[in-house]
């Protein structure tokens, strides 16, 4: 079926703690449109107060986009909601994998390009830190073009 759960796996290294990450969860590929409504008012509560770095707000709304993708997890270091880690390597990883999944249930093998931040309103979940930076270099540069009212 379409968005049947499905077990992805999880190894990674952490970049501040050089902690090994390994683990299996059970996500589902796709959330409803009410799911996504809420992982966008979790992200927003994350990140309130953050306003100018992108990469860290792309990072706890890929985290709260995290909440609802994963209905079981076989991983020690993984709490409910991943917040008790010092580590963003293995958030990264598990969105990567969500994201390896949705692609082939979809039939691509690319990842979708990311869209400038005008073209949007809501930002996808982010796999890997080099798409917040591409973000980031987008958003700032979409900032300086706009008009002033």
């Amino acid at each position: 079926m379409f968005n049947d759960t499905e077990w992805v796996e999880v190894d990674a290294t952490g970049e501040h703690t050089n902690t090994k990450y390994v683990g299996r969860f059970c996500v589902k590929p796709f959330l409803t449109h009410g799911e996504r409504a809420d992982a966008v008012r979790l992200a927003e509560m994350y990140s309130r107060g953050i306003f100018n770095d992108p990469m860290q707000r792309g990072f706890l709304t890929t985290l709260a986009f995290l909440k609802f993708h994963v209905e079981e997890a076989d991983a020690d270091w993984w709490d409910s909601d991943g917040l008790s880690m010092h580590d963003e390597a293995p958030v990264y990883a598990l969105s990567g994998e969500i994201g390896k999944l949705q692609r082939k249930i979809n039939g691509k093998e690319e990842p979708p390009a990311i869209p400038a931040a005008d073209e949007t309103d809501v930002q996808a979940p982010i796999s890997t830190p080099e798409e917040a930076t591409i973000l980031s270099k987008k958003t700032k540069t979409s900032d300086k073009t706009k008009k002033k009212d």
